[in-house]
């Protein structure tokens, strides 16, 4: 996250369509956006970045947009700046 990185940390469990949906938007940019299963969280949902985390308690489709607007809000904002072309996060 240091370098800009935005992170989506989801339940195993959690809606395959909702899985789908944020697979489709770390896609657009997998240099900088990386989406993670993490079994052990307190919501199913979680987005990450450097000092920013915004939990989703009830996700549901609109999810999707939230975490777009996360995405565009906090990528490349880390305190190493914006550096793309690290590993792709699907």
């Amino acid at each position: 996250m240091e370098h800009g990185h935005v992170i989506f940390w989801y339940k195993p469990d959690l809606d395959p369509a909702l899985i789908t949906g944020l697979q489709n938007l770390v896609k657009k940019d997998p240099t900088r956006l990386i989406l993670e299963p993490r079994a052990n969280m307190d919501a199913p949902l979680y987005f990450t970045a450097w000092q920013k985390s915004q939990s989703c308690p009830s996700p549901k489709s609109e999810t999707l947009a939230t975490a777009e607007v996360f995405a565009n809000t906090y990528k490349g904002k880390g305190p190493e700046g914006d550096r793309p072309g690290q590993p792709t996060g699907v």
